[in-house]
């Protein structure tokens, strides 16, 4: 077993063959697994990315990335250095990158030792926030868990099961969104012509996202200056997930139309068989139609449809994926 380091952009590039050699031998990916996540990290959310270190796990091969941001935190007027997995309002969930076949419940352990002794690297606690319930990390910490580890359950992530006929999947909705959404069809039918647009192709993609972005920031998120459009950086965030899709992370924007108007969109990434929606927007003068409810039914329907898709997932249990 071998531990080496990269960090920052240039060491990140440097890792990309080898990033994508274990991505191969990975099952059940998420988006927090893939290189472009972290390239795009790196490229618009990090306002210092050469403090983000990537810890490779080699045995030989590389099995595992361990990717740690330095920080510092105070409490009590006293200064926390902490080793954190890169996180961000926007990177909704955080995971080690690690190979199931060869994983080993001791490499969070051995990891944590080699960097007590990496020199000028002290650090006073590790912070993993918003993991998944049997991701990686939360393997390591079930089955060998270093010693005053404090785990904390915060959320709980929103699925609707695609491998199964539409109808079978909607009637694991809640009645009253059932019936809320077809009182709610008809009454847009009778205002207009309304058109489902699922977005694939670069082409298709670089129309979809300008108009995504027009109707995210309709409503308060525009008027906050939260939309992501209203920042630059955010947006560059966005752009990158579109632009670096690979075969195995497709970027997908869904759009709902009524009479050529966007009135809902959503910016969603396929990986692995799962369509993971990582943001949502709607035109709030068109609330009476409920337009991003009509859109997640038809995204669902969709779904149930592509032998590619086996799974829609929320990300996060926010409000709106109580249906």
């Amino acid at each position: 077993m071998q531990i080496t380091v990269h960090h920052g952009r240039e060491g990140l590039r440097l890792l990309r063959a080898e990033w994508h050699r274990l991505g191969t031998g990975m099952t059940r990916k998420c988006f927090c697994h893939l290189y472009v996540w972290y390239e795009a990290c790196l490229d618009a959310l990090e306002s210092r990315p050469e403090d983000v270190y990537f810890f490779l796990y080699r045995t030989p091969d590389v099995t595992a990335v361990f990717p740690f941001r330095r920080s510092v935190r105070r409490s009590r007027g006293v200064e926390i250095r902490v080793l954190e997995l890169p996180h961000h309002p926007h990177m909704n969930l955080t995971d080690f990158i690690v190979n199931p076949a060869h994983a080993d419940s001791s490499m969070l352990r051995r990891i944590i030792e080699h960097l007590r002794t990496v020199p000028g690297f002290e650090w006073d606690e590790i912070y993993l926030p918003t993991v998944i319930a049997n991701s990686a990390v939360s393997r390591m910490l079930q089955q060998n868990p270093p010693p005053r580890v404090t785990q904390v359950t915060r959320n709980r992530a929103t699925f609707v099961d695609c491998d199964v006929t539409y109808e079978v999947a909607s009637s694991r909705l809640s009645g009253n969104f059932r019936r809320n959404l077809r009182r709610l069809a008809r009454r847009a039918t009778e205002t207009g012509t309304l058109e489902y647009r699922s977005c694939h192709t670069a082409s298709e993609l670089d129309q979809a996202f300008p108009q995504f972005l027009e109707v995210e920031a309709a409503g308060w998120k525009g008027d906050e200056g939260t939309a992501i459009g209203s920042e630059p950086n955010i947006t560059r965030f966005y752009r990158h997930l579109m632009h670096g899709a690979t075969p195995e992370a497709r970027c997908i924007i869904n759009l709902m139309t009524l009479d050529g108007t966007c009135i809902a969109g959503q910016f969603c990434l396929l990986v692995d068989g799962v369509l993971y929606i990582l943001k949502i927007g709607y035109r709030e003068s068109h609330a009476q139609l409920a337009p991003g409810h009509l859109l997640m039914d038809q995204t669902i329907h969709r779904c149930c449809e592509d032998p590619d898709v086996r799974a829609v997932s929320f990300v996060l249990n926010a409000e709106w994926t109580r249906l």
